[in-house]
């Protein structure tokens, strides 16, 4: 139940509840103003194809990375542009790590009001109500 529980409250949150390294494929760096995976820690890597189709690594000076929050994204430094990209679905790469070191403590007692009322029940049957109401301040959308 415990695996079940996380998955679910991944699914319905729209975090990543443990840490874990991701790539998050996009075609414009215009896609990078609102990333769609949370809560994320660091940016490893940004990789892009260039209009030659060449992959080329984006240097940190140009970007910087907004982590904080439920809503990361990356953007421009000050008097930077973001280089020509190939026309693909895929052009731009981001490897993050995506995550919590530690799970805020409303989304534990969630999960362990769900995995306990699971067990009583011998199934996993409908989440708590109460479990959903400690997720307010948590869900992504």
């Amino acid at each position: 139940y415990i695996k079940a529980s996380r998955m679910f409250f991944e699914e319905y949150t729209g975090l990543k509840l443990a840490s874990q390294t991701v790539v998050l494929r996009c075609s414009t760096f215009c896609d990078l103003c609102s990333l769609p995976v949370a809560p994320l820690s660091a940016i490893s890597s940004i990789t892009y194809l260039d209009t030659a189709g060449t992959e080329q690594t984006l240097s940190t000076d140009v970007y910087e990375a907004v982590l904080v929050g439920l809503e990361p994204h990356i953007r421009l430094k000050v008097g930077q542009s973001w280089p020509s990209v190939r026309e693909a679905s895929d052009a731009i790469r981001v490897t993050a790590v995506a995550g919590y070191s530690t799970v805020p403590e409303p989304i534990r007692a969630a999960m362990l009001l769900t995995i306990s009322s699971w067990n009583d029940s011998r199934s996993a049957g409908p989440v708590p109500e109460g479990a959903t109401a400690l997720l307010t301040n948590y869900r992504r959308f």
